[in-house]
Order: structure tokens, then C-alpha cells, then sequence
């Protein structure tokens, strides 16, 4: 079982920290308006729930939100 681990996903040794540095995620999300759907892409942080709106361009470019 142990092999099986190992070969398939990893095993971690020490536990990832998640901080409001790090916690930044890419999100899109659609609204509908006038017939079409429209999606809007933010940074989203996990930990303060803030969210910074950013254009189509930076969600597909950036890896890291601007602060």
C-alpha cells in the first residue's frame, strides 16, 4: 500500500501552511446579460475571501496576482 502511494500521488512529509500570502486562486465565473453570457475573472483569496477583479488577458498570463 505503501509503494502505491509513493508511485501514484506523492506522500507529503511536512504540511503545506496556507497564509494570506499563498492563498491566492485564479476564478472565473458567467453571468447572463442581454442574451449572452458574460464571464468575469478575479483573484480569489481563500483566507480574507477577497477578491480582485482582473481582465481576460492577466487571468490567462499571470501566475500571481499583483499586491
Amino acid at each position: 500500500m505503501d509503494r502505491a502511494i509513493d508511485n501514484t500521488s506523492g506522500r507529503l512529509y511536512e504540511p503545506l501552511t496556507m497564509s494570506e500570502e499563498n492563498a491566492w486562486r485564479k476564478r472565473r465565473s458567467y453571468h447572463f446579460d442581454n442574451g449572452n453570457y458574460q464571464p468575469t475573472y478575479f483573484w480569489h483569496n481563500a483566507c480574507t475571501g477577497e477578491d480582485r477583479q482582473i481582465t481576460e488577458e492577466e487571468f490567462n498570463n499571470q501566475i500571481q496576482p499583483n499586491l
